[in-house]
């Protein structure tokens, strides 16, 4: 008896075939390596193709692509024409892009360095007021609400997931998949911002504390020593250099970033911006950079944490 042939073998013939959900499906799988091969490009184009054949959801995901540089190369005009073509063809998200959008200012404030106010040199803490619309960073709330789990990392001895020692936050990371056109502005946003290219940055966390939840004391480099990281159990080319928190709400009492080491907690406003540098002027792990995210003792935090590296960050190292 023939075997039965892979999932991912029949997408591909009926993509090839001008099936636009197959090929959308196969896009989709082929951009993360999900069930399928992991080929960016192909998923790409795959995804681009659905779209020519009228699908409103990769229209709207080739939109993102286009903007974030995935699998092809990076166009605000073209982000913003797929957009507008999948609200054409009906699809909500892309709609209510688009609507934000007229409320916000436009792509050169998005994408111009803000001003920025010292507050520490030991470690080196800077502020952004303002980083972001309360509209905003309402919106990044409730793209991550559906998503929040509870913080976990990989166990090194059985490599299975397992709770997150010393955090008891819910979290998610926002991947490609999951992203937007509005996500990949915040994030071009940040780039502008440290003049650091978004190729460097990590996935996306959205981190919420409840009463009484907490991340203890920790460090953000990765120790020289061992490039494996607590949250994954991989191991990392390059370096942390920079850890960038947006607060995404307020109404909650607590909640502090609180750095032990220079007597200093910090708690921004709606949209302020909080970063510090993980390495010291030599590039080198800074102790100074001890951190903590302290309980709320009412109402909910919200914050939107982003790991940069020193150089483009592909996940795992050779």
């Amino acid at each position: 008896m023939p075997a039965e042939p892979r999932a991912e073998d029949v997408l591909q013939e009926q993509a090839d075939a001008g099936d636009a959900q197959a090929s959308y499906e196969l896009g989709r799988r082929r951009l993360v390596g999900d069930r399928a091969a992991f080929r960016p490009e192909e998923g790409a184009r795959r995804i681009a193709q659905a779209g020519d054949l009228g699908h409103p959801e990769a229209m709207a995901l080739a939109a993102t692509l286009a903007a974030a540089g995935v699998g092809r190369p990076q166009s605000w005009p073209e982000a913003f024409t797929l957009l507008q073509a999948a609200a054409d063809r009906g699809h909500a998200g892309a709609a209510r892009q688009l609507d934000l959008l007229t409320r916000v200012p436009g792509l050169d404030a998005w994408l111009s360095p803000p001003p920025r106010t010292p507050i520490c040199e030991a470690p080196r803490v800077r502020t952004i007021s303002g980083f972001l619309s309360p509209e905003v960073c309402r919106w990044v709330m409730d793209l991550a609400a559906p998503r929040l789990r509870p913080a976990s990392r990989i166990d090194p001895a059985s490599g299975r997931e397992a709770p997150h020692p010393g955090r008891t936050n819910d979290l998610c990371v926002i991947d490609v998949l999951s992203a937007d056109v509005i996500f990949v502005l915040v994030r071009a946003r940040i780039s502008a911002a440290l003049d650091i290219p978004a190729a460097c940055f990590e996935p996306t966390q959205i981190l919420r504390y409840r009463v009484g939840q907490a991340f203890a004391p920790h460090f953000d480099f990765l120790d020289p020593g061992d490039l494996t990281t607590y949250d994954t159990g991989q191991v990392y080319d390059g370096q942390r250099i920079v850890t960038f928190l947006i607060y995404l709400n307020d109404g909650f009492e607590g909640g502090e970033t609180a750095f032990p080491r220079a007597e200093l907690k910090v708690r921004g406003a709606v949209g302020e911006a909080v970063y510090f540098a993980n390495v010291d002027l030599d590039q080198k792990p800074d102790k100074a950079s001890l951190h903590a995210g302290l309980p709320p003792t009412r109402g909910e935090k919200w914050v939107l944490s982003q790991w940069i590296h020193d150089r483009p960050f592909t996940g795992v190292g050779g």
